[in-house]
């Protein structure tokens, strides 16, 4: 597939997933099979707008916490050029975190790969990426095809989700989520995160939230949690009432989902929780 005929391509795209779909097509005729888009800051994580990785990948990554030591983010907030992973140590000595996370995507079905970053403002970094799944040798004649490639999605994606590239604030987009029960999406696992929140701040004896969270979740939601065994009903000696708790099976969920760490930084922020008693960036 030629620069133009993706072009040509992404423009007929009328979902994010279509657009996923044609760009790791016109990419494994280089021979890489995954791809990743996810956007960034000196934080970590803020949104993952494409991700096609193999199998578990994802829950491994957050389950082994590889983003705060990932040093394709260390990377790519150095550089506004596109880099191949397996420079980066020759430029650098990686930490034993940093080498510890490399064994780890590669075990888990991302050896090695080319990232381009796009920076924006405040810090963000629309960072995309494609890589191999074994050790076969990467054609770098292929970086400025890749590259541009790279740019025609990433100006496609927020076409689509209509704002503007260099805009402060990500777009909110249907991205498909990745583990839990059959049909979970990510309203599902905002609402599961939310309900998370609401009862580790009760028992640390803080400000309960139990009814304001009410008003941002959907009982839809909540019904389809409780029959996949995700959250529980407990009565609560202060109030007299019920309240939603995650279960264990739910607990796992928000402490390995990548979706759910970066879902639980924007409800902090839009539950008003105050700074001082939010979770730490990396608290698992």
């Amino acid at each position: 597939m030629t620069i133009d005929e993706f072009l040509e391509c992404a423009e007929a795209c009328s979902t994010v997933e279509e657009l996923g779909q044609a760009f790791t097509r016109a990419i494994e005729e280089v021979g890489y099979q995954n791809v990743s888009y996810v956007r960034i800051d000196s934080n970590g994580l803020l949104e993952l707008p494409l991700v096609s990785m193999p199998g578990q990948f994802a829950q491994i990554y957050a389950e082994c916490d590889c983003e705060r030591s990932d040093p394709v983010f260390a990377e790519a907030a150095t550089t506004t050029q596109p880099f191949y992973w397996d420079d980066i140590p020759n430029a650098r000595k990686l930490t034993k975190l940093e080498l510890q996370t490399v064994s780890v995507c590669r075990d888990a079905g991302a050896y090695s790969g080319l990232s381009i970053p796009f920076h924006g403002p405040d810090g963000t970094i629309d960072l995309i990426g494609v890589s191999l799944r074994d050790a076969t040798k990467q054609d770098k004649r292929a970086t400025a095809r890749i590259s541009a490639l790279a740019a025609i999605m990433r100006r496609r994606y927020w076409e689509m989700c209509g704002f503007d590239a260099q805009s402060k604030r990500g777009p909110v987009v249907d991205v498909a989520h990745t583990g839990g029960p059959p049909g979970m999406t990510l309203s599902h696992c905002y609402a599961l995160t939310l309900i998370s929140i609401a009862e580790r701040r009760r028992a640390m004896s803080l400000e309960c939230l139990s009814r304001s969270i009410n008003t941002h979740v959907d009982a839809a939601d909540i019904e389809f949690l409780l029959e996949w065994g995700y959250v529980v009903e407990r009565p609560d000696d202060d109030t007299f009432e019920y309240r939603y708790a995650p279960s264990p099976l739910g607990a796992q969920h928000s402490a390995t989902c990548m979706h759910a760490k970066l879902l639980a930084r924007n409800a902090c922020s839009r539950l008003g929780i105050p700074l001082s008693e939010r979770p730490k960036v990396n608290e698992r």
